[in-house]
């Protein structure tokens, strides 16, 4: 190669090419975007469907192997959560903690009380799936508060499922717009995971442009994120979490500035990244 800079690979999906790049003097970063191994094993456990339940579990035990080997090539592996950060340090010593890029730059200061709680997020995937279906159960018992249900991938099935429960509604996405009127206007949103894959982009967004987030343990691996959310466990626990929630008056927005304006913004990363691969 005639140009010896260096090269970052965005996700092991990318990687494939590296073994073209052995002995050609450029330096190697990888930012590590899941670790595969779980995120399959999650999709696996998720999926009601036999046929993706067994080929999301192939495909677990095949990352398992590709990881533990292709990891170690790097000179740096930049990972995006607590979890991930100690799982590449077991197996290699080049790990590097840099948390998860979000886009948001300032978090928006809204008025004290929203209109409804809100679910959103891609139903293709059936860890979200899944946690729509137990929201669903909460707020069925739960008649005096609203839910949105905001998604641009709802099959047939549940929206005919929602539009029979008086308290729940559908709508589409489409555009981020549309996503940030809706954080706008919520009260509380409600995210739950089945996969501990470390932070999810989500809450960033939520916690930068809406007022409460509920949570349950697989949202996020960060302690300082899990302070500024509303924490449930159970489902009774996030049950309680609602109900509480939608008295209060929303007054965080001093305390979330100040801490993610500071500790979590994107330039601050992207600097901490140059100074690792520029080093010299």
């Amino acid at each position: 190669m005639s140009v010896k800079a260096p090269i970052l690979f965005e996700g092991l999906q990318t990687t494939p090419i590296i073994r073209r790049l052995k002995n050609r003097g450029c330096s190697l970063y990888l930012r590590f975007h899941n670790n595969e191994t779980e995120y399959y094993k999650g999709l696996s456990s998720s999926e009601k469907n036999i046929f993706k339940k067994i080929i999301y579990r192939i495909e677990s035990l095949k990352f398992a192997d590709y990881q533990k080997k292709l990891l170690k090539e790097f000179d740096a592996v930049f990972c995006l959560s607590e979890k991930e950060f100690k799982d590449v340090e077991s197996y290699s010593e080049n790990a590097q903690l840099i948390h998860i890029f979000h886009g948001n730059r300032t978090v928006k200061p809204l008025t004290k009380k929203g209109d409804y709680f809100l679910f959103h997020g891609d139903l293709s995937i059936s860890d979200n799936k899944r946690a729509l279906e137990e929201t669903i159960t909460m707020f069925k018992a739960l008649p005096q508060y609203k839910l949105v249900v905001a998604s641009d991938r709802a099959g047939d099935d549940l929206k005919k499922k929602i539009s029979n429960i008086d308290n729940i509604s559908l709508v589409p996405i489409e555009t981020s717009e549309n996503l940030h009127r809706l954080f706008e206007h919520a009260h509380a949103n409600i995210l739950l995971s089945y996969q501990n894959s470390g932070t999810k982009v989500k809450l960033f967004n939520a916690l930068y442009n809406s007022r409460f987030v509920i949570i349950n343990q697989n949202i996020t691996d960060d302690k300082t994120l899990t302070k500024l959310c509303r924490f449930g466990s159970t489902s009774d626990e996030i049950r309680q979490q609602i109900i509480e929630t939608a008295v209060q008056d929303y007054n965080e927005y001093e305390t979330r500035k100040d801490i993610l304006e500071r500790n979590y913004s994107d330039d601050a990363k992207a600097e901490e990244m140059s100074k690792i691969i520029f080093k010299d």
